[in-house]
């Protein structure tokens, strides 16, 4: 493909979108290492180029037009991919296997990087590099080879494997069990309980399973992540509900016990999204395959037995 008319520059784009992001040219200069002059020139020298503003000056602050943000959303995928690309063929003449990845933070830091010294053993020349990404996106649009999914398996334009079912079990701190005299459901069903923004109706569902009362159940302390769920729960604030691929190591060490053993099964599930029309790297197929093996054998460990 030729493109015979004159593009603008990496550095201009770069400049408009490091502005854009941080909503400002001097923030944008000391991003990129570059003289807030050095910004504004770029910045004018690509409106210029597009014959439209960009930006607008609003009480002192720069605020993009209509025009810009368009711009915007086609620059960012494309700096993002040119970058896997640089990323991708660096790492490509240095003999590793360079695989982007989208997932969700919690999932990373939780389940799957607590078992990547065993991948990379298995798989010495991989190096993966990931990204948060919550929703679903266009895998023409983005450059990932993978993405880790919680919900239903209706990605569009690509194929689902099936990783774990969810299960959200009751857990607290052994102090707390203690000082709050839990020995069955209905004690924990009175007990202070800690919630998931996100989740907010679980303790509801919870107890509505077991026929218990529900008054408590809407009732707690909010956190907007489970991993901050695990440390209050740790920490004695209250009892949570928590999926148990997320807890693994505080069941072992006895930093969590188990409250209950009634689970709150979602109908919801994690899957590996693999984009469906484009070739899949060998490095691809070795990591799903090994994710894939990983959890099934993470989905068989037994769960604590209650105290």
């Amino acid at each position: 493909m030729q493109f015979k008319r004159r593009l603008p520059s990496i550095t201009a784009l770069q400049a408009f979108e490091s502005a854009a992001r941080l909503g400002s040219f001097t923030l944008a200069s000391e991003e990129l290492h570059l003289a807030q002059s050095a910004i504004s020139r770029q910045v004018r020298g690509l409106e210029e180029y597009l014959g439209a503003g960009l930006f607008d000056l609003i009480r002192q602050r720069i605020v993009l037009t209509q025009t810009g943000q368009i711009f915007l959303e086609e620059v960012r995928p494309v700096l993002a991919s040119l970058s896997a690309s640089c990323a991708r063929v660096s790492a490509h003449a240095d003999g590793v296997q360079l695989i982007e990845m989208a997932t969700l933070p919690t999932f990373c830091s939780r389940w799957l990087i607590p078992r990547l010294p065993d991948y990379y053993a298995k798989n010495r020349r991989a190096l993966i590099s990931f990204t948060s990404k919550f929703d679903p996106f266009d895998f023409d649009a983005e450059p990932f080879d993978l993405a880790i999914h919680f919900g239903k398996p209706d990605w569009p334009d690509a194929t689902m494997c099936h990783l774990f079912d969810e299960h959200m079990v009751a857990v607290c701190s052994p102090a707390f069990k203690q000082e709050h005299q839990i020995r069955s459901d209905k004690d924990l069903a009175a007990a202070p309980l800690l919630h998931m923004s996100l989740r907010r109706a679980a303790w509801l569902d919870w107890c509505e399973q077991l026929s218990l009362p529900t008054e408590n159940a809407v009732c707690g302390r909010m956190y907007d992540q489970f991993s901050m769920l695990t440390e209050a729960a740790a920490a004695g604030l209250g009892a949570a509900l928590i999926p148990d691929l997320f807890i693994e190591e505080e069941l072992r060490t006895g930093k969590l016990v188990i409250a209950s053993q009634s689970v709150l099964e979602s109908d919801s599930g994690y899957y590996l999204a693999i984009p469906e029309h484009r070739p899949t790297p060998s490095a691809v197929e070795a990591l799903r395959d090994w994710l894939i093996a990983e959890a099934a054998s993470s989905a068989k460990a037994r769960m604590p037995a209650a105290d």
